[in-house]
């Protein structure tokens, strides 16, 4: 393992890169240890946690390395100033939304979270309204990752990439992303997902999504508190369902198994939960962003955050046009109330 540490001006905080596998990124303020909003109404014995998981749709940093998707290689209009407006339009978001735990997917890179966390933490120098503590993880050569950024201690960090040399060439895919959330005395152990897009054809795709569902579920079996997040790329209809929770189908060497998660997409009658959901395409609503709960853990008052500025008066999502700097996300953001 091998440990690189940088400074900053004296209102950031120190950072600690930790290479396993791929790069994952962990920063925090390391004596920081708080008891954040505990819902006490929730349940009679339980403590609430709030997350928020939300696609950014290439959300890049200004400095052009190459890596970036074309439009914003060639666009002269993505700029600092751009950059700049479109991270305080987004850490604008997340303090009103004031979840204790945002999990982004499409983030260009560690900088990026460093930023997000500057612009939230201003001059509030009280732990409890801080989110102290981040992680960044990305595979080598791909243009965008996975983050978190938590008013609770991240720890036990890893990351699970598939290596599948069997039929056609494995396509580039994002790791499965494992960190550990210390909470009100309590740990839970969060899976970061984003999982392979349907372009180049959805039954053409379907298999590397396959892959990844096994790797998820083979890795939360047997676990304590699991929470899953993320961009799925499949909708709740395509997932296998048995008695109103999703089937996570796993393949290993030695045999074939499942692993049951509950979702709250599922109603009791087991029929959509929710009118809108957190993606449209063709004019149609998907549902492909997911928070998935396993074990001693469960959800309160989960949907799909549509409110405006960052939809519009159908609910839909407003996306971010590089050319002409305006909108979000084409994705809506999840949120729930994690109670264990």
């Amino acid at each position: 393992m091998k440990n690189l540490w940088c400074r900053f001006s004296p209102v950031l905080w120190k950072l600690q890169l930790i290479f396993v596998s791929a790069v994952v990124f962990a920063a925090g303020f390391a004596a920081c240890k708080t008891d954040l909003r505990i819902d006490e109404g929730s349940s009679e014995n339980g403590r609430g946690v709030t997350l928020c998981t939300w696609n950014l749709q290439t959300f890049f940093d200004s400095v052009k390395d190459g890596s970036e998707y074309t439009e914003f290689v060639k666009s002269e209009n993505w700029n600092k100033d751009a950059y700049i407006t479109r991270l305080v339009r987004l850490t604008e978001m997340m303090k009103s939304v004031d979840a204790d735990v945002f999990v982004f997917e499409e983030i260009e890179n560690a900088a990026v979270i460093q930023d997000i966390s500057n612009q939230l933490a201003g001059k509030a120098w009280n732990p409890k309204y801080n989110w102290s503590y981040a992680c960044f993880s990305r595979s080598p050569g791909s243009s965008i990752g996975c983050g978190v950024i938590s008013r609770f201690p991240l720890i036990a960090m890893k990351n699970h990439s598939l290596d599948v040399r069997t039929g056609e060439s494995q396509p580039s895919m994002r790791p499965l992303l494992e960190v550990t959330v210390e909470a009100n005395g309590r740990n839970f152990t969060l899976f970061v997902n984003h999982w392979k897009s349907k372009s180049g054809g959805d039954v053409e795709t379907e298999i590397w999504r396959d892959w990844q569902e096994s790797l998820l579920g083979k890795k939360i079996e047997g676990a304590c508190r699991v929470v899953c997040a993320g961009d799925f790329n499949r909708d709740i209809d395509d997932f296998y369902q048995s008695n109103n929770q999703v089937v996570l189908r796993v393949s290993d060497f030695g045999g074939l198994w499942e692993c049951n998660v509950d979702n709250p997409w599922i109603s009791e009658d087991g029929k959509p939960s929710f009118e809108t959901g957190s993606y449209v395409f063709k004019n149609q609503w998907e549902r492909i962003d997911h928070i998935m709960t396993y074990g001693d853990i469960y959800q309160e008052g989960f949907h799909p955050l549509a409110q405006d500025p960052w939809c519009d008066e159908k609910k839909y999502p407003v996306s971010y046009k590089v050319y002409t700097g305006y909108g979000y996300s084409d994705h809506l953001p999840l949120w729930t109330r994690l109670i264990f």
